[in-house]
């Protein structure tokens, strides 16, 4: 190995990356793209979050099971089962070392399009202000992310690519031996710090 990257396959020394740290803006944006006659929007609502590695990621992970990041979420429950505008919605963070986003996205019915954005906004707003996750929400978010952490590592590829995800963003080696307890000894207050 040291005789193949000493041939220049791999550079050995790299520079490091400057993680910029970005401002929110001012205001919200709204990007229109219109695309005449299509029976579909596709809503994508977006914000800064803190890196993957913060103190606080099982709280976020799971306000976010709560409002997006499951079947049974707000946003899913009320944009597809309560007003049947969209066959899903979603919320999810893309894993970064620095501030990464977060986003909420859902297709919906053309005609309901500025409704649908309303319905969104307002349960970001309400998960984030007024509203946190009731006992039962929080229950079933537990059990979506201890029941599934089996599977997670079920092939050797699975269990090397927690390997470099813990690696690539700054994770502790520990990180999963004690992920359960942790997510099981959430409470509500534990979530609000995640907001």
């Amino acid at each position: 190995m040291k005789k193949t990257l000493a041939n220049g396959i791999i550079p050995l020394h790299c520079q490091l990356k400057i993680l910029i740290r970005w401002h929110l803006a001012a205001k919200s944006r709204i990007f229109l793209i219109d695309k005449p006659g299509s029976v579909q929007s596709i809503l994508i609502a977006g914000h800064l979050a803190p890196p993957t590695s913060n103190p606080d990621e099982i709280a976020i992970e799971t306000m976010n099971t709560v409002l997006g990041g499951s079947f049974t979420s707000r946003l899913n429950m009320n944009l597809r089962e309560d007003k049947h505008w969209s066959y899903g919605a979603r919320s999810t963070f893309i894993d970064a070392k620095g501030q990464r986003m977060f986003f909420a996205y859902a297709p919906v019915q053309t005609d309901k399009t500025m409704e649908s954005m309303v319905e969104i906004n307002k349960e970001i707003r309400e998960i984030l202000n007024d509203r946190l996750p009731t006992n039962e929400e929080l229950a079933k978010a537990k059990d979506g992310q201890t029941l599934r952490l089996p599977g997670r590592f079920e092939t050797k590829n699975a269990v090397l690519g927690a390997v470099v995800e813990m690696v690539q963003y700054g994770i502790p080696e520990n990180y999963y031996d004690t992920y359960s307890q942790r997510v099981r000894a959430l409470d509500t207050e534990d979530l609000s710090r995640g907001r």
